[in-house]
């Protein structure tokens, strides 16, 4: 909580958090850190009343349900703890059930995407939008300012995760530092 404490007080945007959150104590108080947002995944199929729990003290407006997506035998696969261990859902079972939860986002990380430079998981993309009408915002592959404004006019979507795009510039994936804002 000291790391988080000081990472709050440091960063001039809004922040989320995610990992490990286990009780409503826990996300409670990453809120009254400074973070606008709790992320939550391996929890929310574990412990499905936490979530509204969770909501219940610190609003849905703050509480977000992060999915790991990775594409196995041809189906979309949710996966948790780092993308090690399967879940028994389906992407479209678990997107009935965040429906029916009092959830502000969906995250939607795209594990063979992340960090190629490929592009967005485009049809993943519309499978999600075309069954929620939850904020959504994508993660994994975005490979140019063009990839985010596709996802965000074409398909719907609230918002455009892109780390490694931000972080690693150039043929040897060489740290930035610093940028250009990109005019969208």
């Amino acid at each position: 909580f000291d790391l988080l404490k000081d990472i709050a007080v440091n960063a001039n945007m809004p922040l989320t958090y995610g990992g490990g959150i286990k009780s409503v104590a826990d996300a409670s108080k990453i809120i009254s850190l400074g973070f606008e947002k709790v992320s939550m995944s391996a929890a929310f199929f574990d412990k499905p009343t936490l979530i509204n729990d969770v909501t219940a003290e610190v609003g849905s407006q703050s509480v977000v349900v992060c999915l790991d997506v990775r594409r196995i035998n041809n189906n979309y696969t949710i996966l948790t703890h780092r993308g090690t261990r399967k879940t028994n859902f389906s992407l479209l079972q678990a997107l009935e059930l965040i429906e029916r939860n009092p959830i502000g986002e969906i995250i939607i990380n795209s594990i063979d995407r992340d960090g190629t430079f490929t592009g967005y998981d485009l049809e993943l993309a519309k499978i999600v939008r075309s069954h929620t009408s939850i904020n959504i915002t994508m993660l994994g592959g975005c490979k140019d300012v063009a990839d985010m404004s596709a996802l965000e006019k074409h398909i719907g979507v609230c918002g455009c995760a892109a780390g490694s795009y931000f972080t690693f510039v150039g043929k040897n994936n060489a740290v930035l530092l610093n940028y250009n804002k990109p005019t969208i």
